[in-house]
């Protein structure tokens, strides 16, 4: 039965189905040319759509146009073509609907909504896991184009996107590579993408490996490091005698590569005028001067939404990016954000204070520290910092309340002993009365914090005369039972003030964990780390914690917009005061 068409519901399909004006600008060109001959320059989108439904009166024609082009529903024949891959595809949900808590986004193609396992997996990190609907349009708009440049803030999901299509085209049987100047958002790649097919390389290393001289990632590297013209040259011959090419390319955060980088790309496709050509890029991220402009001619497609950053870091990210788009609404309540000001005398003690804050909230395996420091990463003022983390009970605590069970005995029956404290009838608790000395903040009794408390102990002990009713059994010892601080054994009065009179009272209190600050030479080597890397090295990349150290203040620069925007949920700025 064929449907019927009114201008209400074609004109909901043009403004879900077209996001741009340069889609509908095409669109109207190739099926429409008499509505496009009537678009004038500075017309809304709206005006452009009313001239179209009015031009044509056949609305079913137009919704028959804009399935042909952008339905959802129709996968290209060079896209899985093998029934059994999309059977893989259809079935690789992997449980991903039962960790959202809303519905999946309304779209006709189930395949086009269920990324990869390892994209589900990164995406999984996130408030959201499902795509925005813009990214399930970009996905659904490359199949029919061959040449496509993709604009999209901070934090919108570009490289997702990217990674998603390499897996998608080399599953059709297309001989793809992704490409990016970050080496080490080039190792993040490879992981997601391992076991694909996807060939993942920065450009340095592709160049190199073109002139059969590559190598690790360098742990000095920086983002000005790049081939020499001379290496491009060699590599150029050395490409157009190989048959090492590719069907598709795909360039992430393409603002970096340079004019002259472009023509080796295009010459690595097999086919390069037919060959599939995707840069993402994002020009507020821009950290390089004289970046050259990916060869592509038509309108980029944009991303807009920002998908990454919590509501808090957004309006941290705002104050230097007017114009950031919005996070998407399950975001906005979300996330945590502070700033930390430091003086030079207590820069050190902020920047743990910082760092020790934030891995109350996340595990530290979920933090990275960058910095906006010139010098090398190896010379930052954090790298080789200790961070101790304080335990969930407090010693000084424990130690108090042990104290004032001897000349309060009522406070504290049983309390904190793993069997009852015995009070001897005859003791009288109201002959010593001196205050219990005030303790350090030290995570572990100094040197003073023993000798205030065997003192006073050892005064106790002469003034009340206690005896110990029970002289048998080992001395207390301290433990750790149900995350608090406890003596073994059953203890007396007498018992605890002998115990506490000894200067070794302290010995056995559990010392506090720690981490280390960590360039990423000595991180790798050391489990207890968070790595520290300069914000420049970091673009591309994205950790749920980020903490910032940034003395060159919330200046409005692209160095600190790219730091702070690298935050998924949690983002700790460390500035000047």
């Amino acid at each position: 039965m064929e449907r019927h068409h009114t201008r209400v519901s074609v004109r909901k399909l043009l403004e879900r189905s077209i996001t741009t004006d340069a889609d509908l600008d095409s669109f109207c060109l190739d099926y429409f040319p008499k509505a496009k001959r009537r678009f004038s320059s500075g017309m809304e989108r709206t005006q452009k759509i009313n001239l179209l439904l009015e031009l044509e009166s056949n609305l079913g024609r137009i919704a028959e146009k804009v399935n042909e082009r952008f339905a959802c529903g129709q996968a290209s024949e060079q896209y899985i073509s093998d029934s059994s891959l999309k059977s893989q595809s259809a079935n690789c949900l992997c449980g991903y609907h039962e960790l959202v808590e809303r519905p999946l986004l309304v779209v006709h193609d189930q395949e086009a909504r269920n990324f990869s396992p390892r994209i589900k997996l990164a995406l999984a990190e996130k408030i959201i896991h499902a795509l925005t609907e813009e990214q399930y349009r970009i996905i659904e708009y490359l199949r029919g184009h061959r040449r496509v440049a993709i604009a999209g803030c901070a934090g919108s999901g570009k490289t997702l996107v990217a990674i998603e299509k390499a897996i998608r085209l080399s599953r059709a049987g297309i001989r793809t590579m992704v490409i990016c100047h970050n080496p080490y958002l080039a190792d993040y790649l490879r992981k997601l993408a391992q076991g694909t097919g996807v060939v993942i390389a920065d450009f340095t290393d592709w160049i190199r490996q073109l002139n059969d001289n590559s190598g690790d990632i360098s742990d000095l590297w920086s983002i000005l490091d790049e081939p020499t013209n001379e290496e491009i040259t060699n590599a150029r011959y050395r490409l157009a005698q190989s048959r090492n090419k590719f069907g598709a390319i795909i360039v992430d955060e393409g603002q970096d590569f340079r004019e002259s980088w472009w023509q080796i790309v295009e010459e690595a496709l097999e086919y390069p005028d037919t060959g599939y050509l995707y840069v993402f890029y994002d020009d507020n991220q821009a950290l390089l001067p004289h970046r050259g402009r990916a060869p592509i001619s038509v309108a980029p497609f944009n991303l807009s939404r920002n998908c990454r950053n919590a509501g808090r870091i957004f309006e941290l990210i705002q104050r230097f990016h007017e114009a950031a788009p919005a996070p998407t609404a399950d975001l906005i309540e979300h996330g945590t954000a502070k700033i930390y000001r430091y003086n030079e005398e207590n820069k050190i003690e902020t920047a743990i204070s910082a760092i020790r804050a934030a891995i109350q909230v996340l595990n530290s395996n979920r933090i990275v520290v960058l910095t906006t420091e010139q010098a090398p990463i190896t010379e930052s003022v954090l790298n080789g910092v200790k961070i101790d983390i304080p335990h969930p009970w407090s010693w000084q605590d424990a130690v108090t309340r042990y104290l004032s069970s001897v000349v309060r005995p009522t406070r504290l029956q049983g309390d904190r002993f793993s069997r009852p404290m015995k009070i001897p009838r005859h003791a009288i608790w109201s002959e010593y009365a001196a205050p219990i000395p005030t303790l350090s903040a030290s995570l572990i009794p100094t040197a003073q914090d023993v000798y205030m408390i065997s003192s006073w102990a050892r005064e106790a002990h002469r003034s009340l005369q206690l005896l110990d009713d029970h002289p048998r059994g080992a001395p207390p010892r301290w433990g750790v039972i149900s995350n608090r601080l406890q003596l073994s054994g059953r203890a007396t009065p007498a018992r605890l003030l002998s115990f506490f009179s000894s200067e070794n009272w302290a010995q056995g209190i559990p010392a506090p964990s720690s981490v280390f600050v960590f360039d990423r030479q000595n991180h790798v080597q050391i489990s207890n780390s968070i790595p520290i890397h300069k914000v420049s090295d970091f673009k591309g990349l994205e950790m749920d914690g980020i903490i910032l150290f940034d003395p060159t203040r919330l200046a409005r620069n692209s160095l600190t917009y790219v730091g702070i925007s690298r935050a998924k949920f949690l983002l700790f700025s460390i500035i000047p005061a």
